[in-house]
């Protein structure tokens, strides 16, 4: 084996051990960074949690448009962090795009889980629930 092989798999045990490690973590490391606009959050298991920094402080509505607060949006991103520590990384990555596939975004357990513990599910309008081809990731509510 040579000396990248050994630096390579030295890296992904350290990976793999911190992942397990963070099954553990029920308190993860969140970061207020910039983000695409129509990316309000992200949940990077085993890592933590980013949230846009340019999020409001609180659930506002401009212009006919809805911006969840930084608070709503943690306890969304929350709830997908336990999701992914209970399941494990890998499960719940397969188990989220088999959901997205079946469900559709809103019908997806995972997000209907978090958008209820967020109270954000009475903000979503019917039809968009029903929508099995919505791309939330091109599009604001």
């Amino acid at each position: 084996m040579n000396k990248i092989s050994k630096i390579l798999l030295i890296l992904v045990i350290i990976v793999i051990l911190y992942t397990i490690s963070q099954r553990f973590n029920t308190n993860p490391k969140v970061w207020y960074k910039p983000l695409a606009k129509n990316k309000p959050s992200k949940t990077i298991f085993p890592f933590g949690i980013v949230i846009n920094d340019s999020a409001p402080d609180k659930t506002t509505i401009e212009n006919g448009m809805l911006f969840f607060g930084k608070d709503t949006i943690l306890k969304h991103e929350m709830t997908h962090w336990d999701q992914a520590r209970k399941n494990g990384f890998l499960l719940f990555k397969i188990k989220n795009i088999y959901y997205n596939n079946k469900y559709g975004y809103f019908n997806n357990p995972f997000e209907k889980e978090a958008y209820i513990a967020a109270d954000q599910w009475k903000y979503i309008p019917d039809s968009l629930k029903n929508d099995y081809n919505f791309d939330a990731d091109n599009y604001n509510l």
